[in-house]
């Protein structure tokens, strides 16, 4: 491509990016500057709403699936060609960033707005996507929207789940669909001509290398444990070293191999204990039950059987004098 040609093409507006996240920045925004923004919260329909408002003023076709769902498509020259489709997540954890996941729903509002601005037409459709529920902090599991929209969840449970308040998802997609009044139903699963997201690197490597953009090469597998230690609740002061079942002692026996069967000095493995709890949690009480999850994570199926296959067995051995058990988990 000649320098003529590539100065003559559109570009995007960065300003106006800027303002677009700022914006949708203030929906869950939190005390120091970050969001929290549960799948489906009012904050997060409101956010849906926004967008789906900015399509219709184009013109563009705005749908919501069964699951919560949103695609905005442009359409193509051609509309028997099947759709590229680009975006991301809203939801996000609860000390979640104001990038996370709506940046590459805005990368591909930003670009089809170039697109528009320019009169440039595409022969394939253009949809941009929001996917529900990506974060899993509402319903569980995970990145619920997209699998079942993939094929790889059936939705009849999934409509059935419920936070921890007790409302159904299938409730709260209604009240999307309220909000979002214009919008049409949409099949699940239809297909794509290509896939595209834009996404933070959630880790320090592309900043610390001083590399603006990187492409993805592979993605992290997962697998997730819930580890129970089961001891006896006794008298601090009265019971001797010797007779004791702490829970607590033993699981910090068991988080130490733990450590050990993860390491890896190529530092892939991904070895994470995000929950932890000690009951009864008395100052004065030999503790009797502790609680925690393992998240552990490589890019290769082989290291994920490997590791994971052996997580049970470390367990047990580690635990000296408690009853310990192991479930792994969807999530």
């Amino acid at each position: 491509m000649s320098r003529h040609h590539a100065d003559a093409m559109p570009h995007v507006n960065t300003d106006r990016l800027w303002q677009w996240h700022m914006r949708m920045a203030r929906f869950g925004v939190t005390g120091r500057g970050g969001v929290n923004r549960p799948a489906l919260s009012t904050d997060d329909i409101e956010l849906h709403k926004q967008i789906a408002l900015w399509a219709r003023e184009r013109k563009f076709d705005v749908e919501i699936d069964d699951y919560g769902n949103q695609f905005m498509r442009r359409p193509g020259t051609d509309e028997n060609c099947k759709p590229l489709v680009s975006g991301s997540h809203s939801d996000s954890q609860p000390t979640g960033g104001r990038f996370d996941g709506i940046s590459g729903v805005l990368a591909a509002l930003e670009a089809v707005e170039v697109m528009e601005e320019a009169k440039i037409r595409t022969r394939h459709p253009l949809e941009i996507v929001i996917w529900n529920n990506e974060e899993g902090v509402r319903f569980r599991p995970t990145q619920m929207g997209s699998a079942v929209y993939a094929g790889h969840a059936r939705l009849g449970p999934l409509q059935a789940a419920v936070d921890p308040q007790g409302v159904s998802l299938e409730t709260e997609v209604g009240r999307l669909r309220r909000a979002v009044d214009f919008a049409s139903e949409r099949s699940l699963g239809k297909p794509f001509a290509g896939y595209l997201e834009l996404h933070i690197e959630q880790g320090p490597i592309l900043e610390e290398e001083q590399i603006d953009i990187g492409i993805v090469t592979s993605i992290q597998g997962t697998r997730k444990f819930e580890v129970q230690i089961l001891g006896e609740a006794a008298h601090a002061g009265t019971t001797p070293s010797r007779n004791r079942r702490d829970a607590l002692v033993d699981a910090v026996n068991v988080v130490k191999a733990l450590q050990i069967l993860f390491y890896d000095p190529l530092d892939l493995v991904r070895f994470t204990i995000g929950q932890f709890e000690v009951k009864p949690g008395a100052l004065a009480v030999v503790p009797d039950n502790v609680f925690f999850t393992i998240d552990f994570r490589h890019h290769e199926d082989a290291v994920l059987k490997s590791l994971g296959d052996q997580v049970k067995a470390v367990c047990e051995d580690a635990a000296k004098r408690c009853n310990v058990g192991v479930t792994e988990t969807r999530n």
